[in-house]
Formats: structure tokens, sequence, C-alpha cells
């Protein structure tokens, strides 16, 4: 019987692809048209027309997510531990945390050569880092390099695909070229969770490469405790006690980028918290119009309200990580109406920021979020301009490269 059933599913994959294979030439030809001639190169050499005329269809196909779901679903059901993702090299496995994982992020063997180069990387990002702290230190603020923990840990989660397992331990590395510097303070959040006994499995979301909400939330008080302690800044405990906080719960409602890439069928979507004070709140939030350009630069749009309303829509249909904020753009603005301490914080991040900076918004008068991977203008001289109390550097082991720590 269950044999029947999967070739029943298997039929039914194979009449909805082909459906849509057939509708994809109809309702989206101009796209498929368009990407042919932007890569009419590949299209007139044998060797890679057909993989060519393969991606146009594919980056085009009509029904995409709706040919995802099908496609994981039978994998699921066929008990399949590894599915393809654009390509047979791109392969998504599930690990034996019951997480997804992408298989082309992971390092294969290195040689001697590739080694050389990856620490070379990383005792320049320390430079950088340090050349930033100093800036901070220079406008008589305080720094604070904030590491996420790594998602993959070799020696907690085994994957079904054979892969080396990574030579460098990025955090570890990059914490030795920076222990020696006065100007930076470090919280590395994996060594925190870990001495705290936090079960690894829970940090993370299972189809998405984020962290939980409710990591950040553990996050974002390792934060406020280390601002009180080691900078004589106070941020009163109210606003990072847990009991000062609600958290709802939207169950199986979170389909993250990895599981976006498999379908929903095949392991399901994840739980998502929605954290928000108890506590009354009153904002003005500036975000930029275009992700690439400053709000100097690119217009702005404006929110006004509860934290509820400005920072955080609970209301919302679109259950998206960056619900917190805002999804990733170049500069955010946030001015907390009603709290008197008159401090600034400026929050140099990645994606992984987004739900700290939300909670973050809560401590200070005003909160700034600016992403080196959008913002172009030199953040070095925003900081001279800007003077802010204090400066967090925030990003998962990942973005420790020279394109994302680039501050000139």
């Amino acid at each position: 019987m269950k044999k029947i059933c999967e070739k029943l599913l298997v039929f039914i994959f194979v009449a909805f692809l082909s459906l849509s294979m057939i509708l994809t030439a109809f309702v989206n030809y101009n796209g498929i048209i368009g990407s042919l001639y932007e890569n009419k190169e590949q299209l007139f050499d044998y060797k890679t027309s057909f993989q060519t005329i393969s991606s146009a269809y594919g980056e085009n196909l009509y029904m995409q997510k709706e040919y995802s779901d099908i496609y994981g679903s039978i994998q699921s059901i066929q008990g399949k531990n590894a599915v393809w993702g654009q390509s047979v090299s791109n392969p998504y496995v599930v690990g034996s945390d019951g997480k997804l994982y992408n298989m082309s992020v992971f390092p294969q063997k290195e040689s001697r050569e590739e080694l050389e180069t990856e620490y070379s990387t990383i005792a320049e990002c320390a430079s950088r880092i340090s050349d930033l702290a100093e800036k901070v230190t220079e406008n008589k603020g305080k720094f604070l390099f904030v590491q996420a923990p790594e998602r993959y840990n070799y020696d907690y989660v085994k994957l079904p695909l054979p892969q080396a397992k990574p030579q460098i331990d990025r955090i570890e590395t990059i914490d030795k070229y920076l222990l020696s510097d006065s100007n930076v303070h470090i919280i590395n959040l994996q060594k925190e969770f870990f001495d705290d006994g936090i079960d690894y499995k829970s940090m993370f979301f299972k189809t998405d490469h984020h962290w939980t909400i409710k990591t950040a939330f553990k996050a974002y008080q390792k934060i406020c405790e280390t601002i009180n302690t080691d900078f004589g800044i106070e941020i009163d405990k109210k606003y990072f006690l847990e009991d000062s906080w609600n958290f709802k719960t939207q169950k199986n409602s979170f389909l993250g980028s990895l599981g976006g890439r498999v379908g929903a069928g095949f392991i399901g979507k994840d739980d998502i918290d929605y954290v928000f004070p108890k506590f009354k709140t009153k904002y003005t939030k500036k975000v930029s119009r275009v992700p690439q350009m400053s709000i100097a630069n690119g217009g702005s749009v404006d929110l006004k309200g509860e934290y509820t309303k400005a920072i955080l829509n609970v209301n919302s249909s679109d259950v998206i990580y960056g619900i917190y904020v805002h999804p990733d753009v170049a500069e955010v603005l946030i001015k907390n109406e009603l709290i008197n301490n008159k401090k600034k914080i400026l929050i140099i991040k990645d994606s992984f920021a987004l739900p700290i900076s939300a909670f973050l918004s809560t401590c200070f008068s005003e909160t700034r979020m600016i992403d080196p991977r959008y913002y172009k203008d030199g953040i070095l001289n925003y900081i001279d301009n800007y003077n802010p109390d204090v400066v967090l550097l925030v990003c998962n082991p990942l973005a420790y490269n020279l394109d994302f720590l680039s501050f000139d």
C-alpha cells in the first residue's frame, strides 16, 4: 500500500511539474526570454546550453512555491533526509538535531594554502574591528563586539552527507587576535550559552539559518548586563527582565529561507515568538526607502506609535524574521520618546541583530542600525558625526569576511 501511495504521489508531482512548465512558457514568457538573452553566450555554447535553458525555466517557474511543497512532501514520505536545492551540487539535508542545512556552505578539505588565506583574512578582520573600536573610544564611546553562536557545530550535530570538519574555529581565532585590545569588549555568546546550560538544539530555527527569537532575547539580556557592569551606563533592569515582556508563540507559522528552498512539506514549519513589552512605549522610526541608500540620501519611511506598531507588528500576516524592526536595509533610526536617559546606541549589524535591536530600543533614547552590506557612505565617518554612547558590532561567524567588515 505504501509503494502504491508513493507511486501515486510521484505521478501527481510529475503531472503538476509538467503543467507548471507549460504555464511558465505562457505566463512568464518575457522573464524566460530576458534570462536567455542575459546568458546568450552560454546559450550558444553546446556545453552549457542545456543548463542555461534549465536555469531560465527554473528562475521563472510558475507556481514555484507549490512545486517546492509537493517535492518536499514526497521526499518526506519516502523517508529521505536529503533533497536537492537549485542543483545536485547544492543539497539540503536534515541534521541529527532535526534542522535543515545547506551543504554548499560547508568547507571541503582545505589545503595548507587555503588555511593560511583564511587565517590571514581573519587577522585582517580583527585589525578592522580594532580600528573601529579605537574610533569609538576616541569619540568617548564604548565598543562591544557581540558574537552570535555558530549554527552548525561539528561536536553537536551530525549530517547525513560527508563533509570536512571545519579546521578553523572562526570565533575562537578572531578572539585570540582581539584579546589584547583594551578598546574591544567581547561577548562570546556561544560560550556564554553553553556555560549557562542552554540546549544547543533550541538556539536556532529548523527551517532558517537565524537564531530563534527567544535565543535573541537571551543575547539581549547578556548585552544589557555587560553594558551595566563594564560600561558604567545604567540600564534599568525592568527593561531586560523576562517578567517585563510578553511572549506570544505562533505555532507552525514560520517557513525560513532554508525551508523555502525545499518546501514546507519536507520538514514542516517553525514556531515563532512575538516578544513585546508589558510597559508603555512610544516611538518614531525612520527606515531607508531604498535598501542600498542611507536615510539622508534615499529618503525614509516614518512610523509612529507604540512598540507593537512601530517596532513589531504582532498582527502582521506576513510571518518573516524581519517582522522585528524591518528587513535588512542600509540604515534605521529609532527614537524612544518615553525614556529619559539621553543615551544613544549604534548597532553595526547583520540580520542576526534585528530582534536584539528591537529589544534594545526600549533601553536607549535613540537606536540606530547600520548594515555594512548596504551602507557605503563610511561607518567611521558616521561615528564621528553621530558620537554614540555605545557601539555594538553584532554578527554571526559567517560574516567574518572583508566584504562585511568594511568600515572606511
